[in-house]
């Protein structure tokens, strides 16, 4: 099949280019617009020219693949901020509490000291306004738990979400960045004014009914980690899974079971298009057949809360049901390359979601590769015909989102294989099983046997995944990966396949210059490595820093937790490229790149020689100013472990003598160079 002849592929091809183009090169919408309609107009000259002929020529499809660019960068620029005139971000002073007016629109994991929701700003002060906030409500602010549509009256000061503070580390504020959420809104008691219930919409609905099943559950009398497991089958709700069931399943490879996306919904069209097949031998069945699975599928969209993932995966299946209808079931790429372009154009933030990549790659690997796998080896049985499409397709998604999940999370389920096999051919069950559970619990009450039956299944499950996560050999860790680098592993990747499949030398080229390009990509990130580096981290109540000379890391600490497999340091040595390190104490005074630096400690003891920085830790009980005389700093520097009234006292000094003054904990780590 040559699907890269499919017009709808080229064309979510260019959209996709044109929204990384607007958020990476974004330019005034005016330009945009403009750039559009000239485009239009050459393509309307291009038809006019180029229609006299018998076949349209390739003027025509140039200007049309450059519209469709167009179109994606304008449609990601409406979504951005600083293009909305009426963005609340326009009328603000950050240091300045304002009366606002917010609705709830989803609610998020709380932490240990907040609840999270984002919210939407509809009015500040007497001024109609719009855009996304995050909205964090501390734990001791006496307010009941809110819902989704609710609407809060607040007087408060819009703060920045602000980004890592120590190199390396995943960065929220980015990663809410590219959900459209620049602000947030940290309340605390007497900040909120009044709470009230808005007008309905969908989403809420949703998100209420979502409640109500998921409170049925939690009552049911099984284990509460049973529990929490059919609250994430059925609905997609994680945040009541404990963290070491949660880690269990990641190291096992079994993460995806956990969040209702394109696997759940996948396995609820093949059972509901088994359910319906009578329906295919009478007259006008087919449409009803279709039309009923799409049906079902939204409904079980809706009841799950109507998350981005589950929105995204019943998307996909109606495209496939709908082509089903059409009789295009061979067309597969075509199918989800039109469910990529709908999904795009409505929502192009979700393009940089992890679970739309890591979906779609999976899906495409899925199409792509298992035919090719599945034939190396034709099964005689039905047995080992489902077992070893089973595996094929265990393995065709695994390689397609292996390099992807590398570059996110730094780590590689070595026994995926025997986790999927395991445990896919019982998902379905289960997912029924906890689906029946779910309504039943509604309903009335559920036989005693039952129960016990569905509670061991689940607890077989858990203690499976938890044997699997045990084995420690076979979970890789800490894989550094970096960008280039794994887009080069999915050109090597689809270079070897074609190879494999078209034996040309075009394909042989392919591979050697993807070869090439990775050897050169590994060569030029070892060489990055290679410089010198000194880190003072943020660290709150400790004083930690680091030497790094190419892959070897020097940890200067008092605090002999402080390993490089936890944070702050995990992030930096898989960034680093990091393979040994050693353990030294805090020195007093060094020398960096011909810069000699002071550390003083909570003795406060120094001499009167002259230094370039000084280094303030562990809350000395110091004179700033005699210190600034005596030593002459071109730099003072603050970590994290000062009282903070200290650090505001020696701040106040440094302005007051024009000298630059670094507070990791408002500025991050200070990076020697």
């Amino acid at each position: 099949m040559r699907f890269i002849n499919f017009l709808v592929l080229k064309l979510a091809a260019c959209l996709t280019l044109g929204t990384l183009l607007g958020f990476y090169f974004p330019t005034t919408p005016s330009i945009g617009l403009s750039m559009l309609i000239v485009l239009l107009i050459l393509l309307l000259l291009a038809w006019i020219i180029e229609g006299k002929k018998l076949r349209l020529g390739p003027w025509f499809g140039v200007f049309t693949f450059l519209i469709f660019i167009a179109i994606g960068y304008l449609n990601l620029q409406r979504n951005q901020s600083h293009f909305q005139q009426n963005h609340y971000a326009h009328h603000i002073e950050f240091d300045e509490p304002y009366p606002i007016q917010i609705k709830i629109t989803a609610i998020l994991k709380a932490d240990n000291y907040h609840h999270k929701y984002f919210g939407e700003i509809f009015r500040l002060r007497d001024k109609v306004v719009e855009g996304n906030l995050l909205v964090s409500i501390r734990n001791d602010a006496e307010y009941p738990l809110l819902e989704v549509d609710d609407k809060l009256l607040i007087k408060s000061n819009i703060q920045s979400i602000r980004g890592p503070l120590n190199p390396d580390q995943f960065s929220y504020k980015d990663y809410l960045h590219k959900q459209g959420v620049y602000h947030q809104l940290t309340l605390s008691k007497g900040d909120i004014w009044k709470v009230g219930k808005g007008e309905p919409t969908l989403k809420g609905i949703s998100e209420r009914i979502r409640t109500k099943v998921s409170e049925s559950i939690q009552h049911i009398e099984i284990h509460p980690d049973a529990a929490s497991i059919t609250r994430a089958l059925v609905l997609g709700e994680r945040r009541a899974i404990g963290k070491e069931l949660y880690g269990n399943y990641a190291a096992a490879g079994a993460i995806h079971m956990l969040a209702v996306s394109g696997l759940h919904v996948g396995i609820l069209y093949l059972l509901f298009s088994w359910l319906l097949k009578p329906l295919e031998f009478i007259r006008l069945g087919k449409p009803i057949k279709v039309a009923l699975i799409i049906l079902l599928l939204w409904g079980f969209a809706f009841i799950a809360g109507l998350s981005p993932s589950v929105v995204r995966a019943v998307t996909m299946f109606s495209c496939f049901a709908f082509a089903g209808l059409m009789s295009r079931t061979s067309n597969g790429f075509n199918t989800l390359a039109l469910s990529f372009f709908i999904l795009i154009l409505i929502k192009p933030n979700w393009l940089f979601h992890v679970g739309f990549q890591l979906s779609y790659l999976a899906v495409f690997f899925i199409l792509w590769l298992q035919p090719k796998l599945f034939s190396l080896y034709r099964p005689r049985f039905v047995v080992d015909r489902h077992l070893w499409g089973l595996i094929t397709v265990t393995l065709s998604a695994q390689i397609g989102v292996a390099p992807l999940s590398l570059y996110y999370f730094h780590q590689f389920p070595g026994l995926f294989l025997l986790t999927n096999l395991i445990v896919l051919p019982f998902l379905g069950f289960l997912l029924a099983f906890g689906i029946l559970i779910a309504v039943w619990s509604m309903l009335g009450k559920i036989p005693h046997t039952l129960l016990e039956l569905y509670d061991l299944t689940i607890g077989l499950l858990n203690d499976f995944v938890a044997w699997v996560a045990a084995q420690e050999f076979f979970l890789f860790q800490n894989v550094p990966l970096s960008f280039f680098k794994m887009l080069i592993i999915y050109l090597l990747t689809f270079s070897i396949f074609l190879l494999w499949k078209t034996k040309r030398k075009a394909s042989l080229f392919g591979l050697l210059t993807s070869l090439i390009l990775l050897l050169g990509v590994i060569l030029w990130e070892r060489l990055g490595h290679s410089s010198d580096q000194f880190v003072v981290f943020q660290k709150s109540r400790t004083s930690l820093m680091t030497y790094k000379s190419g892959t070897h890391l020097t940890v200067f600490s008092h605090d002999t937790l402080n390993d490089v497999s936890q944070y702050p340091l995990k992030g930096y040595s898989i960034g680093q490229s990091i393979h040994t390190y050693t353990r030294k104490p805090l020195p007093n005074v060094f020398e960096f790149h011909g810069k000699r630096v002071l550390r003083l400690d909570s003795l406060g003891l120094y001499s009167s020689s002259k230094f370039d920085i000084v280094l303030l830790s562990e809350s000395p009980k110091v004179h700033l100013e005699r210190l600034i005389d005596s030593v002459q700093p071109n730099l003072i520097i603050a970590d994290g472990s000062n009282y903070r009234s200290y650090v505001e006292r020696w701040k106040k000094t440094c302005i007051k003598r024009e000298l630059p003054f670094h507070y990791t904990a408002e500025m991050g780590a200070y990076i020697f160079d």
